[in-house]
Formats: structure tokens, C-alpha cells, sequence
């Protein structure tokens, strides 16, 4: 039997260290797809001057979408402008339907000279976020695309092509031209390109404003991505604990008495006596010690002890005292446990041993050889008084 509980116990070690794993893996896995740390485009990002030196390589161009350029279509193959943050343009070839011309795109594909003009073969392409920057910060970006979100006010022409100013929550504020001007009082997010205007100062042109009626939809992805893999690894977790406490409670002896608690916050609790020396208090592990949840028990209260020659109960630190059978325990004596007797921690806890193969009434306690401990004594439950004192 102890054979094969080492056994079980050396297996469920091995399934515990795979779920450390496996919760490790999961974790890592939400955090970069929520922070992007998964690359999010094909191939190396490049600018559009650095084409030459990619010829027949897969790369990526990050730039915004120009102009239909039907002199380069034949059959199929449709052609538009690529203009990258540097200014520099170049005409992509594809198969795929026309993107919206004035967006920031990544385009993945293949650059090849043709009649010596660079032109790139798109194989895949997806839209550009822009960053979410302050207002405050917008002369950092200038010509540059970013994404501001604010309040509106002062709209000229709301539904219409117009300007507008945008409000942060801290009432700074930047004028916003777009094609679609929104309501006064929207909260709205606008991207666009930074530009300085020598009369209006800095200035967003707009590519798009949309309400905040709902999160972005990156953002809708992203939450719930860290919700089902917070769901992944709560029930990781509990697996963990379970295949953790029964890894331990087989790999433990078998118990030899139990403590049942008779009065108390923890009243009908009952603890298992595994050992020759059993702590008793508020600090310690269930599966190996008697820990009553009363704040009048300390940490460190007392503990259960089995020699040859019987079970006895121990004080060792206990604020409140302890007693068996109503008579007080000194700290360091250690006092016999006859049958049925009771144990009394502070003013409220009570608990009574009780053998582990005992039957119908039955409450005698044996040391390791099978050795009686004390007299018969009665199984009257102390008076207990009704006050908690204040945990140490």
C-alpha cells in the first residue's frame, strides 16, 4: 500500500509540474496579445526607399493609401499609391479589391523592378492603428498619424465638411477639420495626421471620427481575449489545487485520531492527527494540524503529542490558555488525553480526540503501542463565556 501511494504521489507531481507549465504558457500567451507583442504583419517593415535592396524578398511597407492608379491595372491586377511617413511613394500591384484611399495600411508583398520603376506585389495587408496620444503631445507628431480622443465643441458645421475643436478631460484643447463633422458634446475619437498651421497652430486632419458609444473594436478583441484567458487560468488554478491537495493527502500517513470541534467559530470542523506531534493554532496546514479560525487561539497555541506511552496535549504559547478536562495547562506541560477528554483553547474553542477506527461511542485513544491514556473521565462540554478578546 505505501508502495503504491508513493507511486500515486509521483505521478500527480509530474501532472502538478505540467500544469506550472501549462498555466506559465497560457499566461504569457494572454499577456502578448494583449500588449502586441505578437508581431502583427508579415515580413521585415521597411520604407519605401529601402525597396531596391528587397528585390524578390517578402516585406512590409507601413504607409497611407494615395490615389487609383488605372495606367498601371491590366486584367485583374488593380494598382494605387503607397505613401510611407518618410514621403516617399510607391505603387502597389494586387489582386485584392481597392482599399479606402487616405488610411494608414501595412501591406505585405514582394518589391520588383519593371521598367525601371519599384513596384510591390501586395500579398496581405491590415489596417494601421493609431496611437492614442494626449493632446498635450501632439507637436511631437507632427505629420505624423494619431488618434486623440476628447469631447467635442465649437463644431461649425456639424454632418457636414467642417471644423471642430476637440476638449480632453483636462480642457486642453485642438481644432479637428474633418468630413463629417460631429455633434457638439460628442465624445468622440478622431484619426488623423498632425499638422502645423501658422494661424490655427496645431492642427488634426481627420481620416475618421467615430463616436464612443462602444469600445474600439481592437479593444472589444483584446478584453475579450483577457477574459476567456482569465477563465483559462482560474479553472488552471483550481485544477492545480486539486490535483496539489490530493498529491498530498496520499502521499501522507494514515490517520491514527481526529480532532472534532465542539464549540467555537469552527463548530463540527474536524481535523485528521496524522502525526506524532500535531500543532494546534491559527498558523499550520489542515491536512497536518488543528487550525481553529477563533482569534483568541494563537498561531502557535499548543499541539497534540503520541508517544509509547499515550497521547498528551501540550501549551506552548497560547495568549488565552488552554485546559483539558476544565483544569488549566501550564505553558510547557504536557498533560495527559484521557478518554473523552477536552480540550478548551481561550475562552471559546473546544475540541475532543477521537480515535480514527472508533466505534459507535466509542472515544479511547491509543499511543503508538496500543498503550490506554488515563482514566475514564465524564464528556461534559465546558461552560464557554460569551466575549471574543481581540486577536493578538
Amino acid at each position: 500500500m505505501e508502495r503504491k501511494r508513493r507511486k500515486y504521489a509521483g505521478d500527480c507531481s509530474k501532472v502538478m509540474a505540467t500544469g506550472k507549465w501549462l498555466i506559465v504558457c497560457v499566461a504569457y500567451v494572454v499577456f502578448a496579445m494583449a500588449t502586441g507583442a505578437y508581431p502583427q504583419v508579415g515580413g521585415s517593415v521597411v520604407r519605401v526607399k529601402e525597396l531596391p535592396r528587397y528585390l524578390g524578398q517578402t516585406v512590409t511597407v507601413k504607409g497611407r493609401t494615395g490615389q487609383i492608379l488605372e495606367q498601371y491595372a491590366s486584367g485583374t491586377t488593380k494598382a494605387f499609391s503607397l505613401r510611407d511617413d518618410y514621403g516617399d511613394q510607391v505603387i502597389v500591384l494586387t489582386e485584392k479589391p481597392y482599399p479606402v484611399m487616405g488610411i494608414t495600411l501595412y501591406i505585405t508583398g514582394v518589391p520588383e523592378r519593371r521598367q525601371g520603376r519599384i513596384f510591390l506585389l501586395e500579398q496581405s495587408r491590415q489596417r494601421w492603428l493609431a496611437p492614442q496620444v494626449a493632446i498635450t503631445e501632439l507637436g511631437k507628431y507632427i505629420g505624423g498619424t494619431v488618434r486623440v480622443q476628447g469631447k467635442v465643441s465649437r463644431a461649425s458645421n456639424p454632418g457636414g465638411k467642417g471644423t471642430f475643436v476637440l476638449t480632453d478631460e483636462q480642457g486642453h484643447e485642438v481644432s479637428v477639420r474633418a468630413e463629417q463633422v460631429p455633434k457638439n458634446g460628442s465624445v468622440v475619437s478622431a484619426v488623423g495626421m498632425v499638422e502645423s498651421d501658422p494661424a490655427a497652430g496645431i492642427i488634426l486632419i481627420a481620416e475618421s471620427v467615430q463616436l464612443i458609444t462602444a469600445p474600439p473594436e481592437g479593444v472589444n478583441m483584446k478584453l475579450l481575449i483577457l477574459v476567456a484567458a482569465i477563465a483559462v487560468l482560474l479553472t488552471l488554478a483550481g485544477v492545480y489545487v486539486l490535483i496539489r491537495r490530493r498529491t498530498v493527502e496520499a502521499a501522507l500517513p494514515e490517520p491514527w485520531g481526529y480532532a472534532e470541534v465542539l464549540s467555537g467559530p469552527d463548530q463540527g470542523k474536524v481535523f485528521a492527527l496524522r502525526y506524532d506531534e500535531v500543532p494546534v493554532g491559527r498558523e499550520g496546514d489542515p491536512l497536518t494540524s488543528v487550525v481553529p479560525t477563533d482569534p483568541a487561539v494563537s498561531r502557535q497555541h499548543g499541539r497534540i503529542i503520541r508517544t509509547d506511552s499515550g497521547v498528551f496535549y501540550e501549551h506552548t504559547q497560547g495568549r488565552f490558555g488552554s485546559w483539558v478536562n476544565e483544569q488549566p495547562v501550564q505553558q510547557g506541560q504536557r498533560v495527559p488525553l484521557p478518554q473523552g477528554a477536552l480540550i478548551r483553547l481561550g475562552p471559546n474553542t473546544v475540541i475532543r480526540l477521537m480515535p480514527a477506527h472508533a466505534g459507535a461511542g466509542e472515544t479511547v485513544l491509543e499511543g503508538r503501542q496500543g498503550v490506554t491514556t488515563g482514566p475514564p473521565e465524564g464528556d461534559e462540554r465546558p461552560t464557554q463565556p460569551a466575549q471574543t478578546p481581540p486577536e493578538e
